[in-house]
């Protein structure tokens, strides 16, 4: 973290720009920029032309050479996939090459991502009107409008659009009752897939896209939507669940804007050449954002293939008495391995039952955004005697006021039980929830910048959104009312507002609460009903 932004202290203490690119929200301190420095000192101009060069250099060449070399690895971890191998020396070297062209896969979406964080500023300093300064709300209200107003469709916001549309043809094609009748998700799934009409097309069009995505789909330790679809059924269920209750879903969607986005914006007038200008950045920062989330899908792909790989490795292992599951070998080293198919060395099997435990504890635990020194696991007693009435505040991301029922939901296991219209408040999100955006209609989260996957998919679709609300999730319950207040809804494919990055909002807050969701001044708030008022608002 440090050695990323603070040699460039001298920037980040002038100019804010970055913070809201990563977090946000401003996380820098003073503190933190006296740390950088006295550890980097004074950084001499002319290593402000180097740094301009060298990103010039990643706008115009350096990216396109990545994206090209992502196609070339996939292709080759495909032909690896394909490969079958029998012996363990061999299996073991299968994971090796696996582990080098996933390492290559991260190294070009992280330069596609520094390419996309690079044309963000420059949209933003636009919008700003000069190089140094803060964003103020209607600033960053416009940069919003100007993402939203992506033509480009990043892959990411494909997930709740085909869900809909999967939804549709289900209801369309009179499968509705056989699809409801199935208990076990993944019959469910096969049933969709062997349909020989429209909507088994999709059902197979969707798996072969995003089937390698999932639940902690860049841990290991992850699960992918194929191999797994409770998610989707069950997300499938819901959306349709909304639709016969509101027939108009089945048919109306809300119309896109046309014409320029520059003629969107309120607050940013440009003509002539500077407008070209701004144009062509603009343009630049959309190809960023969909050439990003695309690279993620790379990566994500890459790694399913190592979990695959190491799993059938823990499969050879576990028929031959080596390892307790399969699953074990995902909590060894590659040298581990090693050793204990060559020695059976009991110790490298109480490390990995030790790895196994220190998991599932550190999973429980939660965490502040930002941390000084080793650590610590957030203090929870902070959030109980919160006044029933209350008010946080992040940055907002997508405009758009609304009252509705909160949905707190810390883990993608209890997003499960979320219902159509609610707003959902968690931690963060990543394409595993992307299957609950046709369903909400308003976002609130904890963590997550202004190109997060939260960001982007709820700008796509005008959720109302607002990032870093701080104890969101500990301040707010489920079924609480809230509302997300902000300025007029830009018509999108849902119209929904999204605030992200509310720090703690998983905490603050509870399922169920009535909450107010301001996503023009990034704010959430939990609104108390008396009774009459609260039967008028069940009812409706």
């Amino acid at each position: 973290f440090f050695q990323m932004y603070l040699p460039n202290w001298m920037t980040i203490e002038k100019d804010r720009l970055p913070e809201y690119a990563l977090a946000g929200q401003k996380i820098f301190t003073t503190e933190m920029i006296k740390t950088g420095e006295k550890r980097f000192g004074t950084i001499h101009k002319r290593n402000d032309g180097k740094a301009m060069l060298n990103l010039l250099q990643i706008v115009f060449f350096q990216t396109k050479k990545w994206s090209k070399q992502l196609l070339k690895i996939v292709e080759k971890i495909k032909k690896l996939e394909n490969s079958e191998v029998e012996k363990f020396d061999e299996k073991l070297q299968k994971i090796e090459n696996l582990r080098k062209y996933l390492g290559i896969l991260i190294e070009c979406h992280s330069g596609i991502s520094m390419f996309s964080s690079f044309t963000y500023v420059l949209v933003a300093i636009f919008v700003r009107g000069k190089s140094e300064g803060d964003l103020t709300t209607e600033e960053l209200a416009d940069i919003s409008t100007i993402f939203a107003e992506n033509s480009l469709k990043p892959i990411s916001a494909e997930v709740p659009k085909m869900m809909k549309n999967l939804a549709k043809l289900i209801f369309k094609n009179q499968h509705l009752e056989k699809f409801l009748n199935f208990d076990e998700t993944k019959k469910a799934m096969e049933f969709l897939m062997e349909l020989d009409d429209s909507t088994g097309e999709l059902a197979r069009k969707f798996m072969e896209i995003h089937g390698h995505r999932g639940i902690d789909e860049l841990s290991l330790q992850g699960e992918t939507w194929k191999n797994d679809p409770k998610q989707i059924i069950l997300n499938l269920k819901g959306i349709l669940e909304s639709m016969e209750k509101n027939d108009e879903a089945l048919e109306n969607e809300l119309e896109e804007n046309s014409g320029n986005v520059i003629d969107h914006l309120k607050h940013v007038q440009v003509q002539g050449l500077k407008r070209r200008i701004f144009q062509f950045f603009i343009n630049q920062a959309h190809w960023g954002v969909y050439l990003r989330e695309s690279a993620k899908s790379d990566v994500v792909y890459g790694n399913v293939a190592l979990r695959n790989s190491c799993l059938d490795l823990g499969e050879f292992l576990h028929n031959q008495g080596y390892l307790p599951t399969s699953r074990s070998i995902l909590h060894l080293t590659m040298i581990e391995i090693r050793e204990l198919f060559e020695t059976r060395n009991p110790r490298i099997l109480h490390r990995m039952r030790r790895r196994e435990k220190i998991l599932e504890k550190q999973n429980e635990n939660q965490y502040d955004f930002i941390h000084f020194g080793h650590p610590i696991p957030k203090d929870m007693t902070r959030f109980k005697n919160m006044k029933s009435e209350v008010e946080l505040r992040g940055t907002a991301v997508c405009e758009g006021t609304i009252i509705g029922k909160a949905r707190v939901a810390k883990t993608l296991n209890e997003a499960f039980e979320t219902k159509p219209g609610e707003i959902l408040i968690t931690k963060y999100t990543d394409i595993g929830w992307s299957p609950l955006f046709p369903m909400i209609k308003g976002l609130v989260t904890e963590i997550g910048g202004l190109l997060s996957h939260g960001s982007v998919v709820a700008r796509e679709y005008g959720l109302p959104c607002v990032i870093a609300v701080e104890g969101a999730t500990d301040v707010f319950k489920t079924g609480d009312q809230i509302v997300l207040d902000g300025s007029k809804v830009v018509a999108r494919e849902y119209g929904l507002p999204c605030v992200i990055a509310v720090e703690g909002a998983t905490d603050v807050f509870k399922t169920g609460d009535q909450i107010v969701l301001d996503g023009s001044k990034g704010t959430v708030k939990r609104i108390l009903l008396t009774e009459s008022e609260n039967s008028t608002t069940n009812a409706k």
